[in-house]
């Protein structure tokens, strides 16, 4: 039995292609928007969150953190403009019935985005509240 198991486990990886695992270096790298869709967690949970993806290894100018925030928190709200960084952005949207909750909040702010100087990013990111993006 045991090697039954043995071989459900290894033939995949028998038959898998080896990939390089690729990094980009320097600072000629494409622009992202991490876009943090939140609705009432608790606010240190997301301040966890964006500190961490604050803090990510990639150009600070290539990249924009947007706290999207479904439920209106003025506590959140003061705390990212007190951070008064050029790539942290907060907004909130004013919601009208059932408006699509997560995705409708994801497209928010990706229409956000578009009014930011330099307009959307070539590339967009979501996390949720409590992911914790590692520095690389």
């Amino acid at each position: 039995m045991d090697g039954v198991f043995i071989a459900f486990v290894m033939l995949p990886l028998l038959f898998s292609r080896w990939r390089p695992r690729l990094r980009l270096l320097g600072s000629n790298v494409p622009s992202v928007d991490v876009i943090l869709p939140v609705c009432n967690e608790k606010i240190d949970i997301i301040q966890d969150t964006v500190r961490a993806t604050l803090n990510i290894d990639y150009p600070t100018t290539r990249f924009r953190v947007i706290v999207s925030d479904d439920g209106d928190n003025p506590l959140l709200k003061a705390w990212v403009e007190q951070r008064q960084q050029k790539n942290l952005h907060y907004t909130a949207r004013v919601k009208k019935g059932a408006a699509g909750y997560k995705a409708g909040n994801l497209n928010h702010a990706m229409r956000v985005a578009d009014g930011l100087p330099g307009g959307s990013a070539e590339y967009v990111a979501g996390l949720d509240a409590d992911m914790m993006p590692e520095r690389h």
